[in-house]
């Protein structure tokens, strides 16, 4: 926004709202936001979204870590926006992000997923990898948990049936990825993820959007709007670059030897783990 010309306190001010992963708060902000006539409104997640939308139709919304806006029923045509409302899709291919999970682990066969069933973008994800995994050799194992205090028992349901666990775009266990690794580590079970700034965290490799780039091209596009463009001739992006990650420190601890061609290939390694 500032690179476009928008400076904070000068001609532009930001009210930024975190939802605390609860439908309650993020509807009671989308109506804080309605009341308040923002001149516009930028969302983070298909739950922030969605729960905008239901309040808010006036106002110019662009959204951003929205896995794909049509399964999830905010746009019918991403291209040709039919609402008050365009962004940037999160979405990664899914096959790329698989095939870059294999090389790390090449004998993978089990693949364990937690993931929020209510959740429209997790359940495109496992749409899509229940068409892909069979013909990759590999078998998906599902875990549901409705909110964060479920994920650990959902993760650890998996324990004895999986090769490693799946951290996919979905917000209730992205909330409660500590969990996760706790179960990861405890079991040696490596973890994995579509975000690959989970890494920093202990997740044994990640692939797939840098969220500081796609929060870059959001603020390109919601500064054009601010500019001047209808969002009707302004179709959802993309995202320009996906970004592959490995934990060396991880590894180490799981006892796992990292293909030296997969060292030579990823965008950034971490070295530290902070999971007791």
């Amino acid at each position: 926004m500032k690179a476009a010309g928008f400076t904070e306190g000068a001609n532009v001010q930001y009210d930024i709202e975190n939802g605390q992963f609860s439908q309650d708060n993020l509807r009671a902000i989308a109506q804080k936001f309605q009341a308040s006539k923002q001149d516009m409104v930028l969302t983070l997640t298909t739950p922030a979204t969605l729960a905008t939308l239901a309040v808010i139709q006036d106002t110019p919304v662009i959204f951003g870590l929205v896995t794909d806006s049509k399964a999830a029923g905010i746009l019918k045509d991403p291209q040709h926006p039919d609402k008050n409302v365009t962004g940037v899709e999160s979405s990664w291919p899914s096959d790329q992000h698989l095939q870059a999970m294999k090389a790390v682990l090449p004998n993978l066969k089990r693949l364990g997923v937690p993931y929020n069933t209510g959740e429209a973008n997790s359940t495109q994800q496992i749409a899509d990898y229940k068409k892909l995994l069979p013909s990759m050799g590999m078998q998906l194992v599902e875990a549901n948990a409705t909110n964060t205090n479920e994920v650990q028992a959902a993760a650890q349901s998996l324990v004895g049936k999986v090769d490693a666990i799946e951290i996919i775009g979905d917000n209730t266990v992205q909330g409660a990825i500590g969990a996760v690794l706790k179960v990861g580590f405890e079991n040696k079970i490596p973890v994995l993820s579509v975000d690959p700034e989970n890494a920093q965290d202990g997740v044994l490799t990640g692939w797939g959007i840098q969220q500081k780039l796609t929060g870059a091209q959001a603020g390109d596009l919601a500064a054009r709007i601010l500019k001047g463009a209808k969002i009707a001739d302004t179709p959802a992006e993309k995202p320009k670059k996906y970004w592959w990650t490995v934990n060396t420190a991880a590894a180490q601890r799981l006892g796992i030897t990292i293909p030296p061609d997969v060292l030579a290939k990823v965008d950034q390694k971490f070295d530290t783990v902070n999971v007791q």
